[in-house]
């Protein structure tokens, strides 16, 4: 078929044959000759065909309903890269859209019209961008991103003089150095590399939340405060999970723990085993839901190992509380939000009100008649967020005089000691309690394996690891 030309002069592509296949079946009857022209008195007589000569003209139909993967196979390699492609485009786009939001919010938080730009307010705006703490935890060491963001809405609609590009010359060149710099010189303060302001939760911080006496009993049974009481035990068995795995956030964002459709089976991704050990079931890496879902088990605490085993006892309360409102387990979607995007920003948040406690008001600890604050644990001008649980099962154990690099990248899922080093705090020195708490990691007696999707789904009254091995 020959390339017809728009009206533009622009070529259009002709239909592939896989779009209309009956037009391959029924090209050749076109070539034959099935109705003649009387010309005597110029009136076209079409002589019948045959019934079975009937032909049936295929409809063309526009591309509208027509997936990549009608396509042959290399049209369908050349149409997803083109796709890939235009997606950074587009996720380019949505990001512009994502930092003139923040950037409109905090101009309306100040009365401030967002729409024109002057010195003074670039200027506020990068104050404000210096504080601000990413969904992952981090200060953000450039602001260049946001004052090309600007400068592309600004273009987009055409707000201020020609070139529209207000956000650009010798002073916004100068506000980008100084903020780089400033950032540097504060993590720099705090003994880090921008823009790593959030570090690994000391040892001796980690033995003070485990002696905060988590399972005290609530006084009285008001639904209020024995709901709040839940929320809190639950919230110190997701830390000690973090801390036990080096998990990342988004797989604590994956976990389910309720039951199926049916109500046949509980799909409960944290299993305690008859022998104390335990397991759990890991859905998804890096945001991404695993095919072959993996699973990691544990060997039970020994019995002189007083500071695991206060961590296996407060996982095991966490796992038994439910919402008295609603029955729904709170260890699972109803704290972590139900998806792994949402599981660092919420776990972050609860271990500010509950570890340290904002700034302003942070939280007290009574240890031996002594009143602590577990924020003074922490470097100046540093916070801790859902990532320092990794950072702190790496540094400790790094700085074992037993350490063993291939047991460290395997339980934190590094692909090389380089990238497993990147978490190590040097500053850590050795601890009784990494071989307290960490045992697994020395003895070589923890397990990893890749369940069938059959098993996903466990008995409720089935809780031993021996129907789950493979």
């Amino acid at each position: 078929m020959r390339s017809k030309r728009a009206r533009h002069g622009a070529p259009i592509a002709p239909v592939h044959d896989s779009f209309v296949p009956s037009m391959r079946s029924t090209r050749g009857a076109f070539h034959q000759p099935h109705a003649s022209v009387g010309r005597a008195s110029g009136t076209a007589i079409r002589a019948a065909a045959p019934p079975a000569e009937v032909i049936t003209v295929p409809m063309l139909r526009g591309p509208q309903n027509t997936d990549i993967t009608d396509l042959p196979v290399d049209e369908q390699r050349l149409a997803s890269q083109l796709s890939s492609n235009a997606n950074v485009n587009r996720k380019t786009s949505d990001k512009y859209d994502r930092l003139w939001t923040v950037f409109t919010k905090f101009c309306e938080t100040r009365r401030w019209n967002p729409r024109e730009f002057s010195e003074n307010l670039a200027f506020f705006f990068t104050v404000f961008m210096m504080a601000a703490i990413s969904p992952q935890g981090r200060y953000i060491c450039s602001i260049d991103h946001y004052f090309t963001a600007l400068n592309h809405n600004f273009a987009l609609e055409k707000i201020g003089d020609p070139p529209h590009t207000p956000w650009r010359g010798d002073f916004i060149a100068g506000l980008k150095r100084s903020f780089h710099l400033t950032q540097t010189q504060r993590c720099a303060a705090a003994g880090m590399q921008c823009p790593e302001l959030r570090v690994a939760l000391s040892l001796p911080l980690v033995k003070l939340t485990l002696g905060m006496n988590i399972l005290t009993q609530v006084n009285g049974n008001m639904v209020t405060r024995r709901r709040d009481y839940g929320i809190k035990v639950a919230w110190f068995a997701i830390f000690y999970l973090m801390l036990q795995y080096w998990f990342r956030a988004d797989t604590l964002g994956a976990m389910q723990n309720s039951r199926t459709a049916d109500g046949s089976n509980w799909v409960r991704d944290v299993v305690r085993r008859h022998d104390g050990g335990r397991g759990f079931l890991v859905r998804s890496l890096k945001g991404v839901k695993l095919l072959h879902p993996i699973w990691m088990d544990l060997p039970p605490a020994l019995p002189n190992s007083k500071q695991r085993q206060t961590a296996e006892a407060i996982i095991d309360a966490g796992l038994a509380e439910f919402d008295p409102l609603t029955g729904e387990p709170l260890m699972g979607p109803f704290l972590l939000g139900g998806s792994p995007d949402k599981a660092a920003t919420r776990i972050s948040s609860a271990m500010v009100k509950y570890i340290t406690g904002p700034s302003e008001s942070p939280v007290t600890v009574v240890v031996n008649g002594v009143t602590v604050q577990p924020i003074s644990f922490l470097p100046p001008g540093t916070f801790i967020a859902s990532h320092s649980w990794r950072k702190t099962g790496a540094s400790a154990n790094a700085a074992s005089p037993r350490c063993n690099w291939n047991s460290i990248m395997k339980w934190g899922g590094w692909a090389s000691a380089k990238n497993a080093e990147r978490y190590v705090d040097r500053k850590f020195v050795h601890d009784a309690i990494t071989h307290d708490f960490w045992d697994w990691l020395y003895t070589g007696s923890f397990i990893f394996h890749v369940l069938p999707a059959e098993l996903l789904a466990v008995p409720e009254d089935d809780v031993s690891i021996e129907s789950l091995r493979l």
